[in-house]
């Protein structure tokens, strides 16, 4: 029982208050930095009881700047779903999924 909250801890201490916390924000930064024609323009997330990704903003070769919300590592696999919270200059409002 000592090993399993020992082991807990240290999980909850390096995602809570250590290097883990940024640790997904920083890997997807670095993911969208190695994308062929893509520069990441701006990064932004906030604190919580996680740190929390609120998305990024990244200029596109020819096509000009599109904002994402919070993606995941998932979303670089087949993911059905990626959240853009503008295209330029024009916000997109969802009113429903689908």
């Amino acid at each position: 029982m000592g090993l399993v909250l020992g082991v807990a801890e240290a999980y909850l201490g390096y995602y809570l208050i250590g290097p883990g916390r940024h640790a997904e924000f920083e890997d997807l930064q670095a993911r969208l930095r190695q994308m062929p024609g893509v520069e990441l323009l701006d990064a932004s997330g906030h604190e919580d009881v996680t740190f929390e990704i609120e998305g990024f903003t990244i200029g596109q070769e020819g096509r000009g700047v599109i904002a994402i919300g919070p993606p995941g590592r998932d979303s670089f696999e087949d993911s059905e779903h990626l959240y853009i919270q503008a295209i330029g200059d024009c916000e997109v409002i969802v009113v429903r999924e689908g």
